[in-house]
């Protein structure tokens, strides 16, 4: 009895039938893919120099993240893309049947299109689609999103999940790219039963590795495209609309063109074979009757196979196809012609350098912003007042920015500045120790974000606000980096970043050392008013040393008041004044010192002095206008990469003098004195601080 199927029996056929193709659609395989992205990222030395000097991933493409290097997370993309979600609904919303372009069509009828279904949207928009719905979240935009919370985030753990998912999604990004390399992807090829040239790959990924790589011009992506969801120009490394049928990419050319018009006009695959070329509007190119005899060659099965190549009409393919037994014999609408593995090498030596060179261009595309930091006119960036144990805070950071993307300005948008450094793991004082250990994990303290920021290629000056994230004095490795979020060329909400590496929170301090002076290298505690009174000879002549009957010992000083300014050295020293200072200093007597902590860029640096009035205490006598400059080293504490690739810990040491450890100083003694400056180091009393004023922001 013949039995009539039911209903369901019919969709669960057609269900599983729709299973299998989705599943045969993908390009390359998954381990290839894998391959073709780390090699696209190893490429690159823009996103090297852009990981290490931007984001100070100290290791570049090898900095692991949560357990994995970046270039491997980029690698996992490559793999991520192609998985199937079995949550998937019959309607065919799954990854790899969006991996599909046909370049000579509208972008909106550009995609994988077979009977029965809906099409698919073409892998262009897919990139860039503000939803991908249940398939999973791994657009352009999402990648976007996870920068900007990587950029900005305010825990280690945090940063590093969404720089994890950044370099993924990117990777299934470039995922898309590299099938471009595939030709049915290019031609609306489903090849549901497989694809030799995808399993041709799988068996010899070793040649991805030897075959360079190739780019496109990057003027291409200047080019607006004019598409209501694929907008950005990155689109352009898949179509720049340009191949009209007549012009196939060649060798000379073709950096002009997007990946799926080079694939498209150049190569067969194995379902879209055509006898005569320009028959079918779509795929006009290549066609059986513009090749000609190329070579006979012994196949591995032992057989002589005659190859047939293209030596115009686009690139040149030494062997396009095979011969088949009968191709001679048979009706130019029958092809007997094979693609073997010996056309797939032919394939692969020109499609493969290009899929690695062109998805490294989408990564370098990905992360094009470039924002370029200076230090602000007052040359420091944060000036903090010194707290007992060093735990004083920097609350505002000053410095410029401008916009260094070549040919691409910025629209409105929010800016960010965001400072990571490392902690005292006892909460030692790094001022006075140094060495102390500090945390492998970073933190990260963030501004409050400026709005309505328009970047121009000039430098500006901007003010960053960070009293409720405010930056530790006490800390080590510290990292700048500003973060931008706005339009960027053709871009909207795109994200710039910026980096510079600052040297470590550094105190700077004036030191009155005038209680003790040196004469003919013996030192004297003329702080000691008692047994050093003024000079009244004969009754009191103990500051004549020698005896001869002439003063030599003069202090102690006070200063009512003085100012301390830092400067670039390329610049000409400045006057401190009153309107004019980074440490006011008032009323400071013998054997004290005022300190301000300083963040700046250079590694040596200027410091000005200006004392109005010096009184020196035994006699009234008053020296106006003292005026001093100094040059002074910059901090280190911090942890650097070695020769070997290591990461190693670099510490500047301090000197001691009398109780206080200290990097840089100015000393207020008598010149006689400087000479056995290291015989007082250890003398009484030790040196107290005062108290002084920085100037307002």
């Amino acid at each position: 009895m013949t039995r009539t199927p039911s209903i369901f029996g019919i969709t669960l056929t057609f269900a599983l039938w729709l299973l299998v193709l989705i599943r045969e659609s993908s390009a390359f395989e998954t381990s290839t893919h894998a391959i073709l992205n780390e090699a696209a990222a190893s490429s690159s030395s823009v996103f090297d120099l852009f990981l290490r000097g931007q984001l100070n991933l100290l290791k570049g493409p090898d900095e692991v993240l949560l357990g994995k290097a970046v270039v491997k997370w980029i690698g996992l993309g490559g793999v991520a893309e192609d998985q199937f979600d079995g949550s998937e609904l019959l309607g065919g919303l799954t990854r790899s049947a969006r991996h599909f372009h046909t370049p000579r069509l509208p972008w909106d009828r550009s995609g994988f299109d077979i009977p029965l279904l809906p099409r698919f949207e073409s892998s262009v928009r897919w990139a860039q689609l503000p939803d991908q719905g249940i398939t999973g979240r791994a657009a352009w935009k999402d990648a976007r999103t996870a920068f900007f919370d990587a950029a900005t985030g305010t825990s280690d753990s945090g940063r590093q999940q969404s720089y994890a998912d950044v370099f993924r999604i990117v990777g299934q990004l470039m995922h898309l790219v590299a099938d471009l390399a595939q030709p049915a992807h290019t031609r609306n090829d489903s090849h549901i039963l497989g694809d030799d040239f995808e399993k041709f790959m799988a068996s010899t990924p070793n040649q991805i590795l030897i075959t360079g790589f190739k780019t496109f011009d990057p003027n291409i992506l200047l080019l607006p495209t004019g598409d209501a969801v694929a907008n950005i120009p990155v689109a352009r490394i898949w179509d720049t609309d340009r191949y009209d049928g007549s012009n196939p990419p060649d060798e000379a050319s073709s950096a002009t063109f997007g990946l799926a018009e080079f694939s498209s006009a150049n190569f067969f695959s194995p379902g879209t074979i055509s006898h005569t070329a320009y028959a079918d509007p779509v795929l006009p190119l290549p066609g059986l009757n513009l090749l000609d005899l190329a070579s006979i060659e012994r196949y591995i099965t032992g057989e002589n196979r005659p190859y047939r190549g293209k030596s115009g009409y686009g690139v040149r393919v030494e062997r396009m196809v095979a011969e088949g037994i009968f191709f001679r014999f048979l009706p130019p609408f029958v092809h007997n012609v094979v693609l073997d593995d010996v056309v797939f090498q032919n394939y692969a030596a020109h499609l493969l350098p290009r899929a690695i060179g062109y998805s490294a261009g989408l990564l370098d595309y990905f992360f094009r912003g470039r924002i370029e930091i200076a230090p602000p006119a007052r040359f420091a960036y944060g000036l903090a007042p010194y707290q007992p144990g060093n735990a004083g805070t920097f609350t505002k950071l000053r410095f410029k920015v401008r916009n260094a993307t070549p040919n691409e300005a910025t629209g409105s948008g929010q800016m960010i500045a965001v400072a990571q450094y490392r902690r005292a793991l006892t909460g030692a004082n790094l001022l006075d120790d140094p060495n102390a250990e500090i945390s492998s994990q970073l933190f990260f303290a963030v501004s409050q974000p400026l709005t309505a920021v328009v970047l121009t290629e000039s430098f500006q000056e901007f003010i960053f606000d960070f009293a409720q994230s405010p930056i530790p004095a006490n800390s080590a490795d510290l990292f700048l980096t500003v973060v931008y979020k706005g339009r960027l060329g053709l871009e909207d909400d795109a994200v710039m970043v910026g980096g510079k590496d600052l040297f470590e929170p550094h105190p700077v301090d004036s030191i009155n050392v005038s209680d003790w002076e040196c004469v003919q290298g013996t030192p004297y505690h003329v702080g000691d008013l008692t047994a050093y009174p003024p000079y009244h000879p004969p009754t009191q002549s103990q500051r004549d040393v020698d005896h001869d009957q002439v003063q030599d010992l003069f202090g102690p000083g006070f200063i009512p008041r003085h100012f301390l300014k830092l400067f670039d050295l390329a610049q000409a020293a400045p006057l401190p004044s009153e309107a004019n200072f980074d440490l006011r200093l008032v009323d400071q007597g013998p054997a004290q010192y005022g300190r301000v902590i300083l963040l700046q860029d250079k590694s040596s640096f200027g410091a000005a002095v200006f004392a109005p009035d010096i009184v020196f205490i035994p006699t009234g006598l008053v020296q106006t206008n003292t005026f001093d400059t100094a040059t002074l080293p910059g901090l280190h504490n911090d942890v650097v990469l070695g020769p070997g690739g290591e990461l190693v810990r670099r510490v500047s040491a301090p000197a001691m003098y009398r109780g206080l450890a200290f990097q840089n100083a100015f000393l207020l003694a008598t010149p006689g004195t400087f000479p056995c400056f290291p015989q007082t180091q250890p003398l009484p009393p030790d040196l107290t601080r005062i108290e002084g004023a920085l100037p307002a922001e």
